[in-house]
């Protein structure tokens, strides 16, 4: 029975382990022969020795047997992959001698269903700001923008061009541009929150990079250079995609103050087509580069940092992919995967 057990068995004598069952072998990949005489700590972060060790050494001091003390930690495999597990131990006599005897459970489903359900929730929150934001804010966003467009267009007839100082014209496209951004941002939350399924219809996806590309003002600075392969059509929903694609580029593009080439470049891969986006701008940490798909999570100082997760959402609820590369101070490359087959019911558009 404990050799078939779904949880991991151990016994440790001396802090060193006298005996392991099959699922322990399996869950830190270590042969049975290796664990054996193991000193128990190194299947642990340092982090953890000291307590794992006092908690052993009361045990084995107890005068009676107490029920099992169990708490959540991270053992570390042979590979050294960090797995979370619930580990519960007790004493019990082993050989004629007191042991420890221990239970390690792998939770990683568990975390990642927990995960998941945190995600969910922050999700559910987002959909609910999103709804409030954008109900409580759209009206006064459409007033400014009628009342700009009116003054726009009423001052040349009120007053001599003369009279008009090149200031107040600036000051107006600022109040446009803001209302503009802030719609954005309302858009963003919402097609975050949302849970649209994408309208598939046969997509050219080098069209839809040079419609995107057509409609990018990209600085005299930056030179924009495409390398396009033959592709094959495939189903996707061209709004989502082609927004996709403008994020990228357009973030490229931002990355490169001081100049440089944004490469957008499209090849056929075995079930995909690839669509990349390489600059040679400032790049990104391997720390930022861990947090670049979590919304809110922004380099910069105007943004939100709503982007990136949205092109995740649309790309994977095309069954795809989107993937990075960066070097700090030399470039960074996202590259999005979209399967030549859609399998993931999305919902058919009429159109042929």
């Amino acid at each position: 029975m404990v050799e078939e057990a779904g949880d991991g068995v151990a016994i440790a004598q001396t802090e060193k382990i006298v005996f392991a069952n099959k699922r322990l072998v399996e869950i830190v990949g270590y042969s049975r022969d290796e664990l054996i005489r193991l000193p128990f700590e190194n299947l642990l972060d340092e982090k953890h020795h000291k307590y794992v060790k006092e908690r052993f050494e009361q045990i084995l001091r107890a005068e009676a047997v107490a029920a099992a003390e169990c708490f959540e930690i991270e053992v570390i495999t042979k590979t050294s992959e960090r797995v979370p597990v619930e580990l519960c131990i007790t004493r019990i006599p082993s050989q004629g001698r007191p042991a420890v005897l221990a239970i390690i459970r792998d939770i990683r489903e568990r975390k990642r269903l927990e995960e998941e359900s945190l995600k969910l929730e922050k999700l559910a929150t987002i959909g609910e700001l999103a709804t409030m934001v954008g109900h409580d804010l759209r009206n006064p966003l459409q007033s400014i923008e009628n009342a700009t467009y009116y003054l726009n267009n009423e001052l040349p007839h009120i007053l001599p061009s003369i009279l008009i100082s090149q200031k107040a014209i600036e000051m107006l496209q600022v109040i446009n541009d803001s209302v503009n951004y802030a719609d954005k941002i309302i858009r963003d939350l919402h097609d975050f929150s949302a849970t649209k399924k994408p309208t598939l219809q046969k997509t050219d996806i080098n069209a839809i990079v040079k419609e995107t590309l057509s409609q990018i003002e990209a600085p005299e600075n930056v030179e924009l250079i495409t390398e396009l392969s033959h592709l094959p059509e495939i189903k996707a929903d061209k709004d989502m995609i082609k927004r996709v694609f403008l994020n990228l580029a357009t973030n490229g593009i931002q990355a490169m103050e001081k100049g440089g080439t944004l490469k957008v470049s499209t090849k056929k891969t075995k079930g995909f087509v690839e669509v990349s986006f390489k600059d040679t701008g400032t790049g990104m940490s391997k720390e930022n580069m861990k947090k670049l798909f979590t919304p809110f999570f922004t380099t910069r100082a105007k943004g939100m940092g709503m982007g990136l997760p949205i092109c995740k959402k649309f790309v994977e609820s095309h069954d795809g992919s989107i993937e990075v590369e960066s070097t700090e101070q030399k470039g960074t490359t996202f590259t999005v995967k979209l399967p030549t087959k859609q399998d993931n019911g999305g919902e058919t558009s009429g159109k042929k």
